[in-house]
């Protein structure tokens, strides 16, 4: 799972980029808001935002668990 995780954080924008023009163009969302100067790019920094602060949440967490695991 750590290979994963870390393969995903080295190529985060790559898989928002991938994301947005593969699958977000297609929503409901996207329809309404596309004519909207800047917004694809506001949705692109805001998913990388929200990825971001997940990798640090599971970097946490795992600090947390690799801290406990000597102690039992």
């Amino acid at each position: 799972m750590k290979d994963i995780l870390d393969y995903l954080e080295q190529h985060v924008e790559q898989l928002v980029d991938y994301w947005l023009s593969s699958y977000y163009v297609k929503s409901n969302e996207y329809e309404m808001r596309k004519h909207i100067d800047g917004f694809m790019l506001a949705q692109r920094n805001e998913t990388l935002s929200l990825y971001e602060a997940a990798f640090e949440n599971i970097k946490k967490k795992r600090s947390c668990r690799s801290g406990f695991r000597g102690t039992w």
